[in-house]
């Protein structure tokens, strides 16, 4: 299980016209902040657990980065792997 960082304000004010992560980070940008610790600690933010996502029997990062040709060859042979069936009922 990995753990990330979510402001608060974005779930709180999704759909209510209120304001979104976008301005959010503008704001924080222009005011020189560019470390997540330092973003985190003026958003009122949360630490989330993400668990790992099964493909094909392998336990996968959700945040899987792919930043080389080699990471991109990876995630092709985990994305091509048959979905996992699930057990009969009844």
């Amino acid at each position: 299980m990995r753990g990330g960082v979510v402001p608060r304000q974005t779930a709180s004010h999704r759909g209510t016209g209120g304001i979104g992560l976008a301005d959010i980070v503008a704001g924080a940008l222009e005011k020189g902040i560019r470390a997540m610790h330092r973003f985190a600690e003026d958003n009122d933010s949360a630490i989330v657990d993400f668990p790992d996502v099964e493909i094909g029997g392998v336990a996968i990062d959700p945040f899987l980065n792919v930043n080389t040709p080699a990471d991109l060859e990876t995630a092709r042979a985990l994305f091509s792997k048959p979905p996992g069936r699930e057990p009969a009922r009844g």
